[in-house]
């Protein structure tokens, strides 16, 4: 069964299922819940339903896959004990990984893609004007992460993010504040935050916010399964030194990314490239987290995932940009006990550099 962002890609339905896809002729659908639904969603020819993994070796030879065919299952995320079944029903086939394959296709948008995740951007700006209007002295983090929340549900916003990467789960929104902001936790992420409580350790937290703190919400819009991810710093008055000198750094290293990032860019070399300008102003072990918690990273693809193919960052010189990649660009900086503070925006690559996908600024909100 492939991974839900998978199979909507390919499928576009969700309902629970398995696709099969021969290297020639036309691909069928077997659904295990709900059927129906499924041939109202998907533009697939052969929608069919089934009961039992048994009958799939059957379903294949109705497709001219043979017995010893190399299957491609999506390797990355497929539970052990699935695939141990999967070897039990298919002992002469070769059982291969299509994970990568399936991740780079996804990396280059279509025009649809590229309106939804605009649509997704649109959500994201109209949230964000919600959190300006609502921060006042006092407000907690947790209680602002609800106003903004609730303004994506209100434009379409499902309330949910998917990720790829195993265990990694991820709220709608984040709120940081304060000289603790961006405290690491278990996402691979510049910045965790306390959360709630240790059961779920990230996003935003019951602290009041002050007068003259950073704020920093990282939020991630949603139109029709497509994210659009998004920083800013807010702050209530003037933001104060030191936090302007690394708000101004940050947006410094994101206007240098967005006019490198062309096609045929080399993705470590940005991201190398970035981390050199953040250790020549004095954050070198400050920028995108706090030493020895930082990432390996200053953007990431973006889509129905939102850690998506190719990512700017350590361990990617062979990859290069490509035109239609959309990429998330975030450089942020965490100064213990003064705040944190960061930039983040879903552009696609073009041949002009990377192009914004909605207006907009990149001052801080400073209310």
């Amino acid at each position: 069964m492939p991974s839900v962002a998978d199979l909507f890609y390919l499928a576009g339905t969700a309902q629970q299922s398995h696709l099969l896809v021969p290297a020639s002729g036309e691909p069928l659908l077997l659904v295990r819940r709900n059927v129906t639904r499924a041939r109202a969603e998907s533009s697939l020819a052969q929608v069919e339903s089934f009961t039992s993994l048994r009958s799939l070796p059957d379903a294949l030879k109705r497709l001219g896959v043979p017995e010893s065919a190399r299957l491609g299952l999506e390797l990355d995320v497929l539970p052990v004990l699935n695939f141990r079944r999967y070897e039990q029903l298919f002992p002469q086939a070769q059982l291969v990984d299509c994970g990568g394959m399936l991740r780079n296709l996804r990396a280059v948008k279509s025009p649809w893609e590229l309106e939804q995740i605009r649509q997704a951007g649109l959500s994201a700006t109209a949230a964000f004007a919600a959190a300006a209007s609502a921060l006042t002295p006092g407000i907690t983090e947790a209680a602002l992460a609800a106003v903004v929340a609730a303004t994506l549900i209100r434009d379409g916003h499902t309330g949910l993010l998917r990720m790829r990467g195993f265990n990694q789960e991820l709220p709608s929104v984040h709120v940081f504040s304060g000289p603790e902001a961006g405290v690491a936790s278990g996402p691979d992420a510049p910045f965790g935050g306390h959360g709630h409580n240790a059961a779920y350790p990230q996003g935003a937290s019951h602290r009041p916010i002050k007068r003259g703190e950073a704020v920093v919400i990282d939020l991630g819009g949603s139109a029709n399964g497509y994210a659009f991810d998004q920083t800013r710093t807010l702050c209530i008055g003037p933001l104060p030194e030191p936090l302007r000198a690394a708000y101004e750094t940050c947006r410094t290293i994101h206007r240098e990314i967005v006019t490198t990032a062309r096609p045929g860019a080399a993705c470590e070399q940005i991201y190398e490239m970035a981390l050199a300008r953040a250790v020549a102003a004095g954050y070198e072990t400050t920028f995108m987290g706090s030493a020895p918690m930082q990432v390996g990273f200053v953007g990431h693809g973006i889509g129905l995932e939102v850690d998506e193919f190719p990512i700017l960052g350590r361990g990617w010189g062979d990859v290069r940009l490509a035109a239609g990649n959309v990429l998330a660009v975030e450089p942020k900086i965490r100064i213990p006990g003064h705040g944190a503070v960061g930039l983040e925006d879903t552009r696609v690559v073009t041949a002009n550099g990377l192009e914004a996908l909605v207006p907009g600024d990149d001052d801080v909100w400073e209310v």
